[in-house]
């Protein structure tokens, strides 16, 4: 790793701050996302598009079996290590998550006006 390697003449104090500019530019890639998102949402409200229920049902799926895959995996060593913990812990809630989405694609999917809640086809009237 950069940051472990030792000081040489030109970098006195070792490499040691490279983990601060990873972290900055992992923090500026966020939030270039968080805009994109922030932009598309916004034009989601003034063009209504029909949601792909099914797509997001096999990926929720897909996201359930990965993430209990791999949480699986840190189940043994979670119990001593912190990190390990942490992992475990995370990749057990996008699990929970992703059932939740699974339950909402189902909700997609039903015809409307069947289920526990009515709706109409469209939120937005014609």
């Amino acid at each position: 790793m950069l940051a472990r390697r030792a000081g040489n003449a030109r970098h006195t104090s070792g490499y040691g701050r490279a983990t601060i500019l990873a972290a900055m530019l992992n923090a500026v890639a966020i939030l270039i996302g968080v805009v994109v998102v922030a932009w598309e949402a916004a034009q989601r409200f003034q063009t209504v598009v029909e949601v792909p229920g099914l797509t997001i049902l096999l990926v929720a799926l897909a996201g359930i079996s990965v993430n209990t895959a791999s949480a699986v995996l840190f189940v043994r060593s979670q119990r001593h290590d912190l990190n390990a913990r942490g992992a475990y812990l995370h990749l057990a809630a996008d699990a929970a998550a992703s059932g939740a989405v699974v339950l909402a694609a189902a909700g997609i999917l039903l015809p409307a006006g069947t289920g526990p809640i009515r709706r109409s086809p469209s939120p937005f009237p014609s």
